[in-house]
Formats: C-alpha cells, structure tokens, sequence
C-alpha cells in the first residue's frame, strides 16, 4: 500500500536488555513511476483514427484507462473512450475513432484512473484526419456553344450517404450539378458563346462541409465558322 513515485525513509531499530534503543542509519527509497506515454495515431482515413498509448502500471491498481480527445481549437469538452489491450504487447492499449470530419485536427492524450483516486495523463498529441480529395479535370468535347466540364472525387471512407451533392462551380458565379454517380462526374453545358473563355471549379457538399477542387480551369469554345 505504499505510494507510486515516492521516495520513503527507514532505518534499523533494537531494544536492549537495559532499555536503551539502538538505531541505525537512515536509508531511503523510492517506489517505481507509473509510466503512460500517448503514442502517435495510425491508420488514419477521413472518418477514422486509431489512438495508441504505451503505459507501465507495475502493481499499481487500476480502475479505468483510456484515450479522451476532441476536434482541435474548440470549445468542446473531451470524449472519453476505454482503451483496448494490445493482443500483441501487454503493455499497450488502443481505441479505433470512427464518425470523423475529414481534413479535421484532432488532439487526444492517454488517461489511466488509479484506486486511490488520482488519474494521470500522457502528454497531449494530435492527429489530422485525410482530406475528401476533389480535382477539376478538363473540359471536353469542346464546339462552339457546348461543352462538357468534368471532375473527379476521392472519397475514402466517407459513407455514400453524407456526401450532398457535387458538380462546378461555373463562370465565377453559376452553380451546376452533376447527377453521374461514382468518384468521376461530368456536366454537359449548352447555350454558351463561341469563341469565349470560361472558367470552372468542380466542388462537392457534403453533411461536414463543402470542399473546392485544386484549381481553376478554363476553356475557350470554337469560333463561329
């Protein structure tokens, strides 16, 4: 029952038989450190993460260990999650995140509860999750009042259902959507000018945000014959 990390005195006692007491020399020492290091993430995706610590309990006893963590720069409190046993090293514990927001910053460190009541930390580490990638292709099938934009999606992991709508970005102020499925998408314009220059962005809505593609593109539509 002693204390972890705490440094003890103790020295030698004897009664004589006339009733004196004898003592030897002060000693000390210190009982072990519990030691907890939040590890660096892995496997991140767009929705997902997992945190990892390493930790060194001893014969200290445990109530709870864990991870708590929040998207990075607000004012949300902690989530609290149960770390995992490693089934490869018995001195580490994990806890897979899912529902993540893509290209979000997350912090987290590693917590572990101690009977007597007192709970210690790791220091504190972050992760950020991968991007929706979207790119602005070039237009084809180019005439002289008609043309067809083009983009492309890659989604990772984000679930089919939070993903709105996508399309372009056209002339600086128009919104078009694309109703193809899958990660490339098109839309064919109608009614445009000849021989004028056009410019256009692909972007995709979805439930956590609207994203924009790489770049701009442009294209010129042919000359009246």
């Amino acid at each position: 029952n002693l204390n972890y990390n705490t440094t003890y005195q103790y020295r030698a006692i004897a009664i004589l038989p006339n009733g004196d007491t004898a003592f030897g020399r002060i000693k000390t020492f210190t009982t072990l450190p519990i030691v907890l290091t939040t590890v660096n993430a892995s496997n991140i995706t767009q929705t997902k993460a997992q945190l990892n610590a390493t930790f060194i309990f001893g014969d200290v006893s445990i109530l709870s260990k864990g991870f708590q963590y929040k998207a990075n720069n607000t004012p949300n409190n902690y989530a609290i999650v149960n770390g995992l046993l490693s089934s490869t090293d018995t001195t580490a514990m994990y806890y897979n995140l899912t529902d993540l927001i893509p290209k979000k910053n997350y912090i987290y460190k590693a917590f572990v509860v101690l009977a007597n009541g007192d709970t210690i930390h790791g220091f504190t580490k972050t992760f950020t999750t991968s991007a929706v990638s979207i790119t602005t292709n070039s237009a084809s099938n180019i005439q002289k009042t008609t043309a067809t934009l083009n983009g492309n999606i890659n989604y990772g992991d984000v679930p089919v259902a939070n993903i709105l709508s996508k399309g372009f970005i056209f002339d600086d102020n128009d919104t078009i959507y694309a109703t193809s499925s899958g990660n490339s998408f098109s839309y064919n314009l109608t009614g445009l000018m000849p021989h004028t220059q056009y410019h256009y962005i692909a972007f995709v809505k979805t439930i956590y945000g609207t994203y924009i593609g790489n770049s701009n593109s442009s294209f010129t539509t042919l000359y009246l014959d």
